[in-house]
């Protein structure tokens, strides 16, 4: 499905992944929004911004083979979903932008990734 998004691109339309990386929302620290990331949900966020900027979509979408990190920061699969419609709506020639970079609340990301034609 996200493929067929990729006619929206032909058309000039940019679509954006805003805040979908991690995504717990019963490991939140409700009282303090700028406090530290927990460990397991940094260490995601940095292997999935990796793993986009390398166009290593496999790894995206095998999410749940980064262990416990990884189940703890999705913790049902359709928290995954929006990053892998915009990951499958990349081209091989985009630029890819991750800004801005950060997790409230130490478990809720607000990480944006676009892909801006070359």
């Amino acid at each position: 499905m996200a493929r067929a998004l990729r006619l929206l691109r032909e058309e000039g339309i940019l679509i954006i992944g805003t805040g979908n990386i991690v995504h717990n929302l019963g490991r939140m620290n409700w009282a303090r929004q700028d406090c530290p990331p927990h460990d397991w949900a940094a260490r995601f966020e940095d292997r999935i911004v990796q793993a986009v900027m390398a166009g290593d979509v496999q790894q995206v979408i095998e999410y749940e083979q980064l262990g416990d990190a990884a189940l703890l920061s999705v913790p049902t699969p359709d928290h995954d979903w929006p990053l892998l419609y915009t990951v499958g709506v990349a081209r091989d020639t985009d630029r890819v932008v991750c800004a801005p970079s950060h997790i409230e609340h130490g478990s809720l990301s607000m990480t944006s990734i676009a892909w801006w034609p070359e």
